[in-house]
Formats: C-alpha cells, structure tokens, sequence
C-alpha cells in the first residue's frame, strides 16, 4: 500500500515511518495541506493518515477537500492529540474513516491501517475464522462460539456481531451498520439496528463485568471495546 502522512511533527512522521518500514507500506510524508492536496492532484494513494493541526489547510479542510474532489473512496484515517468527543464525531461525520488519538501505539497504528485495508477491499479477503479472546466466529459455517459453545444468533445478529468484531474499538455510526450489515438503502431506521445491538449485547454477554464493551457513543454509533484479557 501507498499511504500519504499529514503530520508537520518531523519527529513524529519519523518514528511512523520506521514503525511501517518492516510492512508492506510506503509512507509518503506531507508537512503541510496545501503541499499534501497537490500531491493527490497527481499522484495515487490507497490510504491518508491526517493530523488536524498543521500549517496552511488543517487536517480537516483536507478531509473535505478529498470528500469534494475525490468522491469519498479514499480511506482516511485521523492521527492527532485532539481527544474531545465532538471532534471525533466531527471527524467521522465528514467522511473519516477512522480517529486514533495521540500518543500513537505502533500495534493499534499498523492494526487500524490494516483493518481499513480489509474493510475497503485493498487486502485479501479474510480467513474463515476469526478469533478474539474467548470468541471465535466461523465465517464459512456462520457459527459464533464462546468458550467452545455455539451462541444461538438470527443471520442479521450474526453479521452484526462479526462487523463489530472485526472493527474492535472502532466508532461505528449507525448508518455505517445499515450499510455494511443490512445492505439498507434507506428503508431502514437506525432503530433496527439499536434493537439488534441490543440482542447482541445480551447473548454474547457484551458487559463490563464480562471485560467487554458494546456502548453507545454521542448519538452516533457503537464502538466494541475489550476491557480484560482475562475473560
């Protein structure tokens, strides 16, 4: 993949560099919006990771260009010290893709990029199975199993599940869940998918006391976290 940094940290954009040397990654590094825009005028990226805060066009006056020019099919992902619910909100209503906030973690930086990679078709599809914690989901068979026991799940709940399992930690707004799970076209009302979270909340024992997360966040979405490792 070749994938555009708007970061005008020179320390920052190195160490991001040296964390993707070792992948199949080549990170092109932009000091400024302005000089990244023109880059997009004329080259190809598959990815572009925006900081917010830089010189000339901040991160976000560069999201809504690429939303303008480009048609929305390029995947972007925000790296920036902005914390605050409402600029992340801000961020994925604009058409970002994701938001990881500074300090960055290499593991979740090359796991997000990798992740997006899968979710916008730039990588293989994914193996049959999928394993996280004590959940294993079998793609072909369509069978969810927690500790070695099949969870008893409708075709809509399991999708749902396996959409959030794969997108662990990621903000996912309700019409994103729409889209990728029901195909919906508009016929849908975000309350489907409120009351099918809600099933799969109960029969996958998505709680705290479980070391798991399923939240509703900001009247947006909703994010899967795992709180232990031990579960």
């Amino acid at each position: 993949m070749r994938i555009a940094l708007l970061e005008d940290d020179s320390d920052q954009a190195h160490i991001m560099r040296l964390w993707l040397q070792d992948t199949d990654i080549e990170l092109v590094i932009f000091s400024t919006g302005a000089a990244l825009v023109r880059a997009l005028k004329g080259e190809i990226f598959d990815m572009v990771l925006l900081d917010w805060c830089v010189p000339d066009m901040d991160g976000m006056e560069v999201l809504n260009w690429i939303s303008r020019q480009l048609g929305w099919n390029l995947p972007v992902i925000f790296t920036t010290g902005r914390d605050e619910e409402e600029s992340i909100v801000e961020a994925l209503n604009n058409g970002a893709d994701d938001y990881l906030v500074k300090p960055l973690a290499r593991p979740v930086l090359t796991a997000r990029i990798q992740a997006l990679a899968r979710r916008t078709g730039l990588k293989e599809p994914p193996a049959d199975l999928l394993v996280v914690g004590e959940y294993q989901f079998d793609r072909k068979r369509r069978v969810c199993s927690h500790h070695g026991e099949e969870i008893s799940l409708t075709a809509r709940e399991f999708d749902l599940a396996l959409y959030f399992f794969e997108n662990l930690g990621r903000i996912l707004s309700r019409e994103t869940l729409l889209h990728q799970v029901w195909g919906a076209t508009g016929q849908l009302q975000t309350r489907t998918v409120d009351t099918h979270v809600s099933r799969v909340r109960q029969k996958l024992h998505l709680r705290p006391e479980n070391g798991w997360n399923l939240q509703a966040v900001y009247h947006y979405g909703y994010r899967l976290e795992r709180l232990s490792e031990e579960h």
